[in-house]
């Protein structure tokens, strides 16, 4: 087992996943529901489970702002562990999380890519704390990466009509979500059979999509009608839409600078996209990541897919959250994420080279001087 080689990458990779699981191992007490939106989220899927969307463990029966994808993911845990084992949805999340990332980086960037991405993806204080605690945020990345593994990795039509299914259950996780179906169609555009597994990918994001319009439909009355909507959520508790996005955010405060402070929405998410003040990514990496996505981008194979998708999902997120009313560096999650992935292929394979180069120059050194000693002993 060569240093960098397949073997050496895959072991190091499956040591740090086996590490991350122990650091991140949840500690679970009697009514303790981590994280700030996990009380409601919890309880939206209590609530699915017995067969309303209301909820009412803080007073009369309402509706909640979440649509509810996350709350059903959490609903097994719940129907088998009660509130406090909804945690393990996202500890899982994290681990398949992980474990996509090496892939995605293994194959595309070689043996030393895969911890590298393990490294990248999963120890940062946001990966760390967000795998115990029960937010949507980490779920939603894992499927945004498994998506990319499925456009990337595979060939078939059935392979794109699976990440459009993922695609489109985002959406019932985040209405925002939907603008990430575009980020699907731009990696296909690198793969073969572009129309086909474009038309595959369509229909398999129509599916979820359509139902979730009928759901709203149902308990809203649109289908065009979110529950951030009927429950007023934004700043002001208006339902219009200008109450949510707004240009004024885009080069002004957020509507909650009361926590995130007065700068403008552009510069604080841009900054967090590089890498140069977030802690969902170690320094730089958004920076490196876009650098690799970019020169990955111009193959059309497997690199260029994923270089294609990261490009794209990192600038619809930011087209959705520059301008939105609520500033969290969470937001960023999904292209902190992949960014993380094509980073490591990028730093991989420079490894490598920079060592065999390295060896090269040690052994001519090396013969020179033994040339040197020859020609001195005669």
């Amino acid at each position: 087992m060569t240093f960098g080689g397949p073997r050496f990458g895959l072991v190091l990779a499956s040591l740090l996943l086996l590490a991350f699981a122990t650091i991140a191992w949840p500690d679970i007490e009697p009514g303790e529901i981590p994280g700030g939106d996990a009380v409601e989220y919890v309880h939206v899927a209590a609530a699915l489970l017995h067969g309303t969307h209301l909820v009412d463990y803080d007073g009369p029966p309402r509706p909640t702002r979440y649509t509810p994808g996350f709350p059903l993911m959490l609903a097994p845990a719940v129907a088998v562990g009660g509130l406090e084992a909804a945690v393990w949805v996202s500890y899982l999340a994290a681990l398949v999380l992980g474990a996509l990332a090496a892939l995605l980086a293994f194959t595309l960037g070689g043996g030393l890519a895969a911890p590298l991405a393990v490294v990248l993806v999963l120890f940062t204080p946001a990966g760390l704390a967000m795998a115990r605690i029960i937010m949507s945020d980490l779920p939603s990345a894992t499927l945004v990466l498994a998506e990319a593994a499925l456009l990337a990795l595979a060939t078939s039509r059935r392979s794109a009509v699976a990440a459009g299914l993922l695609a489109g259950w985002l959406v019932w996780m985040r209405p925002a979500s939907i603008v990430l179906i575009l980020a699907g169609l731009a990696g296909l555009s690198a793969t073969r059979r572009v129309v086909d597994r474009s038309i595959a990918y369509i229909a398999g994001v129509v599916v979820p999509v359509v139902l979730l319009g009928l759901w709203q439909w149902s308990v809203f009355g649109s289908p065009l009608l979110t529950s951030y909507q009927v429950a007023g959520a934004s700043g002001g508790g208006s339902s219009e839409f200008d109450a949510f996005f707004s240009l004024g955010y885009v080069l002004g405060p957020p509507w909650n600078a009361y926590s995130q402070g007065t700068a403008p929405n552009l510069i604080v998410y841009v900054r967090g996209l590089l890498g140069l003040d977030a802690a969902l990514v170690w320094p730089a990496t958004g920076l490196v990541g876009l650098v690799s996505a970019s020169l990955m981008a111009r193959s059309r194979d497997a690199r260029g897919c994923v270089g294609r998708f990261t490009l794209a999902a990192s600038l619809l997120t930011l087209l959705v959250y520059v301008p939105y009313f609520f500033r969290e560096p969470r937001f960023l999650i999904v292209p902190a994420v992949l960014n993380g992935v094509t980073a490591a292929v990028l730093i991989g394979g420079l490894i490598p080279r920079a060592l065999g180069g390295l060896r090269a120059n040690s052994s001519a050194a090396c013969r020179r001087w033994t040339r040197r000693s020859d020609a001195v002993g005669r």
